[in-house]
């Protein structure tokens, strides 16, 4: 066997040499016809590709475009249905003399409105226009006067907007900030602030502005060619923002730009005699029109440059396998092997760098360093990535569990001033106990989770001092068993929905004399399940449809529904949450599904997720 050995492997080479030869060229004739095949195919797909890949770059700049005219109105509605503000510009005698200390304090709570809605990402300046006889109308930076508005040249389409019950968007416009004299290109969005006690009554404009430069920089993802053209106009043919504006006003002027509208594909025009391909649609509630226009010899020019790229690369490839096959034969097939190897290892899922003991100076070793530090920066880039995400999240439950309206507390502070003016009684201790508690659960020193039974005492808390403001004439009836009660719970989950069992099944029909509240918990397999039913009037199908879309009227203590089922889908997952079941005539039912996990589960499942 020895002796045959030396023979195999001079056989095996020779069969090698004979192969390589036998093999390449009829590969390389192959290869060849199929290149042309592959030529005409890539030709003729090539354009679609470019559009799809256009279409796909103006899908995304369209939607970010969009979210930031939804964070304008979100802003716009955080202010107006502020408590604070409505208290103090609602009230009939708001325009009265009184103090400086009382007008300076007033200032200071609106001023905090607008500050709080200028955290927002995107949103430069909020603020609202009041009559120039109040003292601090003069305040340029969030409150300004009403003659200022009218002096604007878009005043009266602001006014024909607002007629037609829509909000208002301008072309940009030029704002000064303090403390510095060059003016901030912006957009603006007006709307009538009206006061929410019924009455509707006009109590001031308020104004929210984006950066014009934002709206810019959403139009360059756009961009995909170099002579495209991107812009954003409003329904009144009013530039927004482009990728270039002397394009757009010189287009504007031969009065050859597309029309308003929406395009499901691709549409083309010929503008002084340049063919382009055109797509449009429009953004609703801006009423503005995105437009992206790519010349057409773009994109026959990208589709021959791909073509040629493709089909070079195909045959270095080919004349490389050629080349290394020829040159390199046995020695270089077992480092091939090994660098095959490693990257089996990465295709499994183990990224950690594998060391070689290589010990040629050649490409092949090159190959294998530079596949191993490829390997090393993907795995600290996907640890990167992972931080990056969990911190995202970690952000959105902070801002979503951030949202405790604070007039709960002033309601039922100035309710113990009361109780402490008429009685001189023991009332006052229970009530401020109650409080203490409700505020100590609701705050949870900053943490989201708590155990079921500290939840149902915070229900408990609430309930007590509701009592108190309704003559003992809610009955919380809480049905949980003890071995539940040591579960982990999402906080302030359950204190919301009696609320609003409260405000909007018995506040609102007091001559009803009870309100009954039913609280019960149980375990379907590894999920809890709470159930909160009262006996009410109920909601119609059209309330329940409504209940978890955004803006919606109906809210619990500062909390939408929206937020409630969002906190906890963020938290365990889609397979969790809020929903709703009732009748007009049977009262409301809630549903609201979680993990059953003790607070050590729960922490890992959230940081995991």
């Amino acid at each position: 066997m020895k002796e045959k050995l030396p023979r195999m492997t001079r056989r095996h080479g020779a069969m090698r040499t004979r192969l390589i030869v036998s093999f390449s060229l009829p590969v390389l004739a192959v290869m060849i016809l199929a290149l042309i095949g592959v030529h005409r195919i890539l030709f003729s797909g090539s354009e679609a590709q470019v559009l799809s890949s256009a279409r796909s770059s103006y899908d995304q700049a369209y939607d970010l475009a969009a979210s930031y005219i939804e964070m304008m109105i979100y802003a716009s509605d955080s202010i107006y249905y502020n408590g604070d503000l409505q208290r103090i510009l609602g009230d009939r005698d708001f325009a009265k003399e009184i103090s400086i200390d009382e007008r300076y304090r007033e200032f200071l709570r609106l001023d905090d409105v607008f500050a709080s809605s200028e955290s927002m990402d995107v949103i430069f300046r909020t603020g609202i226009y009041l009559r120039g006889d109040i003292p601090y109308t003069n305040n340029n930076t969030h409150i300004m006067s009403l003659e200022t508005l009218a002096t604007r040249s878009d005043y009266m389409r602001f006014v024909y907007t607002a007629r037609r019950d829509r909000y208002y968007f301008s072309p940009p416009v030029d704002m000064y900030t303090p403390g510095s004299d060059v003016p901030t290109r912006v957009v603006t969005m007006l709307r009538p602030v009206r006061t929410t006690d019924g009455a509707a009554r006009q109590i001031c404009i308020e104004q929210i502005s984006v950066q014009v430069e934002a709206f810019s920089n959403v139009l360059s993802y756009a961009q995909t060619t170099d002579g495209s053209f991107v812009y954003l106009m409003d329904e009144y043919r009013q530039l927004i923002a482009s990728t270039d504006d002397a394009k757009y006003w010189a287009m504007k002027h031969e009065r050859v730009l597309p029309v308003s509208g929406d395009d499901e594909t691709w549409a083309t025009m010929e503008v002084n005699g340049v063919s382009y391909y055109v797509l449009r649609r429009r953004i609703p509630n801006a009423r503005w029109t995105f437009v992206t226009m790519i010349p057409v010899s773009d994109v026959s020019a990208q589709s021959h440059y791909v073509t040629v790229v493709l089909v070079l690369l195909a045959v270095l490839v080919l004349a490389a396998i050629i080349f290394v096959s020829i040159m390199l034969s046995n020695s270089y097939t077992r480092r091939l092997k090994n660098l095959n190897a490693m990257i089996q290892r990465v295709r499994s899922g183990q990224l950690k760098p594998t060391p070689h003991n290589d010990r040629d100076e050649d490409e092949i070793s090159e190959l294998f360093s530079s596949f191993s530090a490829m390997t090393s920066e993907l795995q600290n880039l996907m640890r990167a990535q992972y931080r990056s995400g969990k911190a995202v999240k970690s952000a959105e439950l902070r801002a979503l569990q951030a949202q405790i309206n604070p007039h709960f507390l002033y309601n039922t502070l100035d309710l113990i001033n009361w109780e402490a003016f008429e009685h001189d009684a023991p009332e006052i201790s229970e009530i401020a106990q109650n409080l203490a508690k409700f505020y100590r659960i609701s705050l949870n020193k900053g943490r989201q989770l708590l155990t079921v039974r500290e939840e149902l005492e915070h229900v408990r808390a609430y309930v007590g001092i509701e009592n108190r403001h309704f003559d003992d004439a809610i009955c919380l009836h809480i049905h949980v068993p003890e071995a539940l009660q040591s579960l982990a719970c999402i906080n302030i989950i359950l204190q919301p929905f009696v609320e609003n069992a409260i405000v909007h099944g018995f506040a609102e029909n007091p001559e009803r004399g009870v309100c009954n509240i039913w609280i019960t918990a149980k375990r379907e397999a590894h999920d809890l399940v709470f159930t909160i039913s009262d006996d009410g009037p109920g909601m119609t199908e059209a309330q329940m449809q409504a209940i978890f879309r955004k803006n919606t009227s109906r809210q619990v203590s500062g909390y939408g529904v929206k937020n409630i089922h969002s906190r906890i889908q963020l938290s365990f997952g889609e397979n969790y949450g809020v929903t709703y079941r009732n009748t007009k005539e049977a009262g409301t039912t809630v549903y609201i599904r979680l993990p059953a996990l003790t607070l050590e589960e729960a922490e890992k499942r959230i940081e995991n997720l």
